[in-house]
């Protein structure tokens, strides 16, 4: 209801950067076939470790936000290995750490033997985020919250592939389709809620006028 947009990129952005061969932070862009679709991205398909490659540094707001971020998770018949996905929060400049001590929150893949035939999964991760409290959730199912310390003043994406064994024309990884960043805006909420008691107020001294002026005309009447 009060949901506002503060940044998005969607596959036509991606497809942009692929033709123009611009990667987007440390990611490189690709695109990639999910049950014969098409799809662009950004992200890191490996046939070798290739650690912590990061989106550029995206805006994040103040109070109650939402990250929603599509992506794609890619293997090759003949590789396997782990591929990794997740957020990182900053604060003053460095990233922000839960109690434990952790700045970096995610869902990991792992394909422990070559599959034998290509595997290319659409999933999607959303990042709620009040007060400092984050919940993750991947596919609709929640699998982890934790605490930050505010303020929170950008974020990125980062992918990580600790484990990967393929070939030069074959790997594993993810690939980022979309991110939308979204805001909640409270104030639209108190001007819908002030805009909604100045009609019922409106409309009850409507009604109150309307109900005294038919008491004195049919008293008139009589």
């Amino acid at each position: 209801m009060g949901w506002k947009t503060l940044y998005s990129v969607d596959e036509s952005f991606f497809h942009d950067l692929y033709n123009r061969g611009e990667k987007w932070g440390d990611l490189t862009p690709y695109n990639v076939y999910v049950d014969s679709e098409e799809h662009y991205g950004a992200g890191v398909i490996t046939g070798e470790p290739v650690r912590f490659q990061e989106s550029p540094r995206i805006q994040h707001a103040v109070g109650k936000t939402r990250i929603t971020i599509d992506f794609v998770f890619f293997c090759s018949a003949d590789a396997h290995g782990e591929a990794r996905i997740g957020i990182v929060f900053f604060k003053d400049g460095e990233s922000a750490k839960d109690p434990q001590g952790a700045d970096w929150h995610g869902v990991a893949y792992i394909v422990d033997s070559a599959p034998g035939s290509d595997i290319a999964d659409k999933h999607q991760m959303v990042v709620e985020q009040e007060n400092g409290m984050v919940v993750v959730r991947v596919d609709g199912e929640k699998v982890m919250e934790f605490q930050l310390e505010l303020p929170l003043s950008s974020f990125a994406v980062d992918i990580d592939i600790p484990e990967a064994s393929g070939t030069l024309y074959s790997g594993i990884g993810i690939v980022v389709t979309g991110v939308r960043a979204e805001y909640y805006d409270w104030m639209e909420d108190v001007v819908k809620q002030m805009t909604t008691m100045m009609y019922i107020m409106m409309w009850v001294t409507m009604i109150v006028t309307m109900i005294s002026l038919v008491v004195k005309v049919f008293r008139g009447k009589r």
